[in-house]
């Protein structure tokens, strides 16, 4: 059997796998034998193998055997079995001699923790026998077959190899195992691959599978499987409740475990696998096999008798009988922490158990949980509620015997109180701090430093060592009565403070020499300095290079136990001075050539200069630029060293300078000539000033004939700040003569009545305005012709002349008007529906006359607006017949289709009902005012107005709909479903606070409010019910439940449970004979005589024995209820009593006024004779007094002189009687009667009462 084989690849690839099943038969088994090949894609994975397992060859042998084994069931036996297992680890021949080292054991015993786990309820445990080191380089690499070296491995127990199987016959199988043979060939070997039991938790479970004859899900034993599990018993892996399974076959598909594969069996059945069964291949498809089923269980326990009953190689060396090992140990549960247990070992363990499964429960038998912990030689904390009872079991992995059950009980709570805790310090030497901590519990209290630089005493002194966090434990561990009580606390430790104590720097100015620093640090460690600014550093010398702001810094970086600290000075570096020296500039002209200025600064920096005024300074070159006064300014402005120098200032004085003019002479024109050009010049390029006089005009040098006559020009110039004026000016003459005119007109052409205005393209030569005048439909307005109607219209154009000009000759144009063509512009109607709103007609017509609209068809028109009046095809026609300027139009019309109306319905969902609703109107809404029809199926029926009224129990279907007509389409019908359900029902009995038990019964509520008999039981107190009437059997408190089961149109009401006391009435007393008194109440009596309580009469019935007042209480057993009810007085009074022989009693004086003797004839007892007197209420008036002996007989004295006169009664109390005396009229002193004496010598029996 091979399992998956973990491969990891620690390259960037993906992993696919190619395999292929090879059978070998060695020694009449079958073994299977499991290739892998492996190609490399992207991302590393860790791919399960699969198993070759081939069909095993005994399925014939163990069916027989079976049959001639099994008792009752599916096994061959009940009792629990137990497997020893060796295991042996193959090594390379050099480590031979090592031991078993601490990971091979932690690997083992993994394995053992997944096979109790997925065995669990198989009735088959696991426990090791061995664990060893084999070492041989040839076997470890898996060129031996290991049936060669089985005479080395353990005898009588399963042996598991661990082997590389990195070579021969091995080379990359995850797993194999031995089937059981009854051949004598069966061996007891399980290999496993060194790498994939480390991390494979189904794979020894599924080896040990094999081991114990379990086939593949997916064999084909006797055939294959079919799904409907038919033939479960003959066919496939012979187990009946494994569903019939498929791998490696085209088809096959899965999706997060779930298969979805379409392959089917010899029926055409889908198969339905179970996906994580141990025994099938679907971890290849990445399933987590994690379970076998209970068929599995039942096959691998007869599989582990068949293997017992045929051992294999004809030996009965391996027939499982292995002894185990280790020893059984006693443990222990503590609280560990807060949150914890600790798994305490009491018994020292031993080499010989290489660790412990681990079972806990929440009660002593089960059901008991596997842990996946387990532990090795040591105690271990689990993490289970301190706050609740646990029990933990172990059984050590060598043995199949479990530990004693462990229990935890919680002990009581206890709190811890601080009376002193320290909070957060700074740092001094010999800092020292006590911690004062009690528990609620008495117990001592412990202190465990955690974590920082100090020392904790038992008592809670903490010495401090250093800065930091400090975390201490306080803690109470408890006892066997308390609990443990934890606390943590964290205190933090500041650095001390350290001070820099920096000497004052005075201000500096740059050129000053070098300086030095001074500082101290208060912890007295050494100083640093530093320096940013324009200066250098070394030591504690500072030498400054630049002015500026220089920044000393002197810091100490600290330590252990001080905190950096640093001090700052700023010292400000004040610039040096400097002055200008500025040469002599002479007087200047303007139109002089450029020059220069020299000027000098004391620090030898670059001197600039600046101008205002008539000049312009480029560097130390400066050109004039007019006449005038100029100021030059010489400055240094300074650097980052040095401050700007004082400014130097020259006057520059600058003279105008002088000018001349020419005018060429100028030939006469005629008025039209074009604007001319004077030629005039100045020596400065100034404009001249031109100046005109005659019928001309001057624009800069252009002058423009303005008439005709005599003109004359003059130029001047007036000079500017820069040129002095001309010494003269300059003047010219000409003659300008009258000039011709001509008219000129542009064509107008033939124009329709309705087009806009013309403008008369008509101007004379001579620029001078020209008169239009026109006769015809037209008229001149603002210049243009406007058209006034249809026909021939002749426009004249003339211009008379002026001074300057001769008349035009007049021209004339004629031109003619037709009229406009008339054009109607009518949009297409759109197609409506009928119940559509009015609409307007967009319609436009080019002469602005008025539209003439006609229609045909279901429409009626107001003005432009139509109103649908119907469905069916309209026609809208509109015309205009034209007039003396406007020809007639062309008719136009529009076409359109209105359709039907569409009915739609609204049906609002109908909620579900129960059947107690009233009748409710259905509420189909219409877009239209036509009815509305319903159609109803199920438990309802309609009432007029649309009402439903519920008839039943069940689906209601509701159908509305609407039938059209001419002008509307029926309606979509539309189906409102509501459910029926039955009537909730309410059981109307109020709230009963207590009933008085003398009423005998009470009778109940008998319907519910749907008038159904409501059904009543009584779940507690003494009471009875039959049918509605509720019957007492005592004082108590009663719970009484009211119910309605419902019916086939209502619901079971809630029960209604009604708790209430029944208490006693005001009981009386009744004589029932001359002896006996009855209380009215049948329970709960408690009778008294005066105050005092009868202790033994609770019955109904007393028989008296005394005379005097009695009550009867009636009361309520149940503390809850507080019901006490007590009789009246019931007055009795003895008068006479029958004499007893056997005692004589005596009183004498009797009757008397002072004292009385008491003599009562009876014999000495143990206990001595007392006696009380009582009035004749029955009230005792004397307290109770022992008799003396003497002379024979008992003695007492009663005083009675304080006592007034009447009847009194004597109760004597012996060893076991009382006894009840009358006593004669004791007069009063003051008024003395008499009476004759009775003599009571009797025990008292009442002859006569009063009441």
């Amino acid at each position: 059997m091979i399992l998956p084989l973990p491969i990891r690849i620690l390259s960037a690839h993906f992993i696919r796998l190619h395999f292929f099943t090879i059978k070998r038969r060695i020694q009449g088994f079958t073994l299977a034998w499991f290739f892998l090949f492996i190609s490399l894609f992207s991302q590393a994975q860790t791919v399960p193998l699969s198993c070759g397992t081939p069909t095993p060859q005994n399925n014939i042998e163990f069916r027989e055997w079976i049959k001639r084994s099994k008792m009752a069931g599916g096994r061959v036996a009940t009792t629990p079995v137990t497997i020893p297992l060796a295991f042996t680890i193959l090594r390379p021949s050099a480590e031979a001699g090592r031991a078993v080292n601490a990971d091979e054991k932690n690997y083992i015993a993994q394995n053992m923790y997944w096979l109790e786990k997925f065995y669990r309820g198989s009735n088959i445990s696991f426990y090791i026998t061995s664990v060893k080191i084999l070492a041989n380089t040839a076997y470890h690499e898996g060129e031996v077959d290991p049936l060669t070296y089985v005479n080395q491995l353990e005898k009588n127990a399963a042996n598991v190899i661990i082997s590389s199987m990195r070579n021969g016959i091995y080379v990359g199988y995850a797993g194999y195992a031995y089937y059981p043979s009854s051949s004598g060939q069966g061996s007891n070997l399980i290999v496993l691959n060194e790498n994939s039991y480390k991390y494979q938790d189904n794979l020894l479970p599924h080896e040990i599978g094999h081991y114990l004859n379990l086939y593949h899900t997916f064999d084909a034993v006797g055939g294959s499987e079919l799904v409907d599990g038919s033939n479960c018993a003959t066919a496939g892996d012979m187990v009946c409740d494994t569903p019939a399974d498929i791998t490696g076959v085209a088809g096959i598909s899965i999706s997060n475990c779930v298969y979805t594969g379409t392959p089917v069996d010899a029926k055409g059945m889908l198969y339905k696998p179970d996906t994580k069964n141990l025994m099938s291949y679907w971890h290849s498809y990445g399933c987590q096999t994690d379970h076998f089923s209970a068929g599995q269980f039942d096959r691998a326990y007869n599989g582990y008798w068949f293997r017992m009953n045929n051992p294999g190689y004809g030996d009965d060396q391996y027939n499982l009988s292995a002894s185990p090992k280790g020893s059984a140990y006693n443990l222990k549960l503590r609280r560990a922490d807060a949150t914890n247990l600790a798994l305490v070992f009491e018994t020292q363990q031993t080499e010989d158990n290489l660790g412990f499964l681990v079972e806990y429960a929440d009660s002593e038998n089960g059901p008991w949980q596997i842990d996946p912990i387990v532990t090795v030689f040591s105690d271990v904390n689990y993490a289970l509620d301190p706050k609740k009872t646990h029990y933990v079991r172990v059984r050590p992995l060598s043995s199949p015997y479990y530990s004693n059950v462990a229990k935890y009980t919680p002990g009581k709570p206890q709190e811890l109180y601080f009376d002193s805790i320290p909070s957060d310090q700074v740092f001094r030497d010999n800092l020292s701090l006590q911690f004062k901590v009690r528990a609620s519990s008495g117990l001592p209290v412990t202190y465990r430093l955690l974590a920082g630089n100090a020392e904790l005493s038992e008592q809670g002194l903490l010495k401090i060592h250093g800065p930091g966090w400090i975390n201490i434990e306080i803690a109470q561990k408890g006892n066997d009565e308390w609990e443990p009580y934890w606390v943590s606390y964290a205190m933090q430790v500041s650095k001390a403070v350290q001070q820099i104590d920096l000497s004052t720097i005075t201000p500096k100015t740059f050129g000053d020499p070098p300086f030095e620093i001074t500082a101290i640090a208060s912890s007295g460690l050494p100083v640093m300095y530093a320096v940013a600014g324009p200066a250098t550093l070394s030591g504690n010398r500072v030498t400054i290079t630049g002015a500026g702001q220089i920044l000393i810094s002197a810091y100490q970086q600290g330590n252990a136990n001080y905190m950096s600290a640093e001090a700052r000075q700023y010292i400000t570096v004040a610039k040096a001075n400097q002055s200008v020296q500025f040469d002599a500039i002479n007087s200047k002209t303007y139109g002089d050539a450029p020059f220069t200025l020299s000027a000098r600064a004391s620090t030898g920096l670059p001197v600039t200069f600046e101008g205002s005024g008539p000049v312009q300074i480029s560097g130390n070159q400066v050109t004039l630029t007019g006449a005038g006064e100029a100021t030059i300014l010489a400055k240094q402005t300074g650097n980052e060293n040095y401050n700007a120098a004082p400014e130097v200032l020259q006057k520059l004085s600058i003279a105008k300078a002088e000018q001349t003019l020419s005018l060429a002479a100028i030939p006469d024109k005629t008025m039209g000539d074009p604007d001319f050009q004077l030629e005039v010049q100045t020596s400065s390029g100034l404009p001249a000033v031109l100046t005109v006089s005659g019928p001309a005009e001057v624009g800069g040098t252009t002058v423009r004939l303005k008439g005709a006559g005599p003109v004359t020009i003059t130029a001047s110039q007036p000079g500017n700040e820069n040129y002095l004026p001309t010494a003269v000016s300059v003047s010219q003459r000409f003659t300008v003569a009258k000039g011709k005119q001509t008219i000129r007109i542009q064509p107008i052409a033939d124009r329709t009545y309705g087009d806009g205005d013309i403008t008369v393209g008509a101007s004379a030569s001579s620029g001078l305005p020209v008169a239009i005048t026109v006769t015809g439909p037209a008229r001149v307005a603002d210049g243009s012709l406007k058209i006034t109607g249809a026909g021939t219209i002749t426009v004249t154009i003339a211009q008379g002349g002026d001074d300057s000009y001769d008349p035009a000759a007049s021209v004339t144009q004629t031109f003619t008007v037709h009229k406009l063509k008339q054009q109607i512009s009518f949009d297409e109607l759109a197609n409506r529906t009928y119940g559509d709103a009015d609409f307007d007609l967009s319609a436009r017509i080019n002469s602005g006359l008025g539209l003439q609209i006609s229609s045909t068809g279901p429409v009626a028109l107001t003005g432009t607006k139509v109103r649908i009046t119907g469905a069916g095809v309209a026609r809208i026609t509109l015309t205009q017949p034209g007039d003396a300027n406007h020809e007639a139009a062309p008719e136009v019309s529009r076409e359109f289709t209105i359709v039907k109306r569409q009915l739609v319905l609204t049906f609002p969902e109908l909620a579900t009902r129960d059947y107690s609703s009233t009748p409710f109107a259905l509420q189909a809404q219409s877009n239209a005012t036509l009815p509305v029809q319903y159609q109803v199926q199920g438990p309802a029926q309609l009432l007029e107005s649309n009402r439903l009224q519920l008839t039943g129990i069940g689906e209601v279907k509701i159908t509305a709909l609407q039938t059209g007509d001419a002008n509307h389409e029926t309606a979509q019908p539309i189906v409102r479903t509501f459910t029926v359900q039955k009537a909730r029902q309410l059981i109307p009995w109020e709230t009963v606070a207590s009933l008085a038990f003398g009423k005998g019964t009470y009778s109940l509520p008998t319907l519910s409010n749907t008038q159904l008999p409501i059904q009543y039981r009584v779940v507690s107190g003494p009471a009875t019910v039959a049918g509605a009437t509720l019957s007492f059997t005592d004082y108590g408190k009663v719970t009484v439940v009211a119910s309605q089961p419902g019916d086939d149109k209502h619901l079971a009401a809630p029960e209604l449970s009604q708790t209430f006391c029944v208490n006693p009435e005001k009981p009386t007393i009744t004589a029932e004979n001359s002896l006996t008194l009855v209380s009215s109440s049948p329970y709960r009596n408690l009778w008294l005589l005066g105050n005092d309580t009868l202790s033994n009469e609770t019955q109904q019935k007393i028989r008296v024995t005394r005379p005097g007042a009695y009550r009867v209480l009636a009361y309520n057993p149940d503390a809850s209820c507080q019901s006490v009810q007590t009789s009246d007085s019931f007055q009795l009074i003895i008068t006479s009593v029958e004499p007893r022989a056997t005692t004589s009693v005596t009183l004498a004086p009797n009757p008397a006024r002072d004292e009385v003797l008491l003599q009562v004839q009876l014999k000495p007892a143990l206990r001595t004779p007392t006696y009380v007197l009582y009035n004749s209420l029955g009230k005792a008036v004397t307290a109770e007094q022992p008799l003396t002996y003497l002379n024979e007989a008992y003695q007492g004295r009663l005083t009675v002189r304080s006592l007034p006169a009447g009847l009194y009664l004597v109760r004597i109390t012996t060893a076991d009687e009382q006894l009840m005396y009358n006593s004669s009229l004791i007069p009063n002193p003051h008024d003395p009667t008499s009476a004759l004496p009775v003599i009571l010598t009797n025990r008292a029996e009442v002859g006569s009462y009063l009441s």
